[in-house]
């Protein structure tokens, strides 16, 4: 019951007052209002502008991966000539780094009105 004349009087305030602060910083009507301890101030104060796409051409940073070398493996003849498959080259693993590039990105930038 006691939040109805509140919003009422907020609602009629907000639309007929202005501060001389708003005007200054062109924030659009405010109003303040006290009760008791609590200040509630109404109003705008959103920057007037738009957003814009722009590309931009950024430096990437190269990097390292690890890569899984398999076993290699080949057919060999042994003392008695028989083929039999040997271990030419062991499992391992290798570090490739990848160097740097540039690249464009697409960047939203805010632009402000004047």
């Amino acid at each position: 019951m006691f939040l109805r004349p509140i919003a009422l009087f907020v609602l009629a305030g907000a639309c007929l007052a202005t501060s001389a602060a708003a005007q200054r910083f062109d924030r659009g009507p405010v109003l303040r209002i006290g009760l008791g301890g609590i200040q509630v101030e109404l109003g705008s104060c959103a920057p007037r502008g738009h957003y814009e796409s722009r590309m931009e051409r950024v430096w990437v940073p190269g990097c390292e991966r690890v890569v899984q070398v398999p076993a290699r493996f080949a057919w060999r003849r042994d003392s008695c000539g028989r083929r039999t498959r040997v271990c030419v080259e062991p499992a391992r693993t290798r570090i490739v780094r990848e160097p740097g590039r540039y690249e464009w990105r697409e960047r939203r930038v805010f632009v402000a009105h004047r």
